[in-house]
């Protein structure tokens, strides 16, 4: 009998919120791949454990690795500043993890999650630093907006 396991839902969810994304704002953005990336590791992550496709384990960490940097990206692009030169040093970490799958891959269990921990307090502290930014721009609801007839007010 055919199943669905979890990562695959989340996956086609995800990848009909960036469908969803894209389609409002007529181009690909930082959120955008956020999520296009997270749908993806979800599909790997259902290729690898439930379905058992070979090879996939190897490419696990390397897209896992992708999703800090994307979602540092995304917070600054969306809430604080646009895209600059110096975030494609932020592409050294799936390269710092594909040396550690090579040359020591026991070291993945505490660079893996130290990346998280580490881009997420870093996002913490920039949105606690200082004047928080225009609430419009830093709401994830503001990139779906309603495409039915009638406004919110008239609701």
């Amino acid at each position: 009998m055919p199943s669905l396991p979890i990562p695959v839902f989340v996956g086609l969810v995800l990848s009909f919120a960036c469908l969803r994304l894209w389609q409002e704002q007529k181009r690909m953005t930082a959120l955008g791949l956020l999520l296009v990336i997270c749908a993806v590791q979800s599909l790997i992550i259902a290729l690898a454990q439930h379905y058992l496709v070979p090879g996939t384990r190897w490419v696990q960490p390397i897209t896992a690795a992708l999703i800090p940097p994307a979602a540092w990206l995304a917070y600054q692009v969306t809430a604080v500043r646009g895209a600059a030169r110096c975030d494609l040093l932020h592409g050294l970490t799936p390269i710092l993890v594909l040396a550690a799958i090579v040359v020591a891959p026991e070291f993945l269990d505490v660079l893996l999650p130290g990346t998280f921990f580490c881009y997420g307090v870093a996002i913490l502290v920039q949105s606690l630093r200082g004047r928080m930014p225009s609430l419009g721009r830093f709401l994830l609801t503001t990139a779906f907006r309603p495409t039915y007839g009638w406004s919110s007010a008239a609701r």
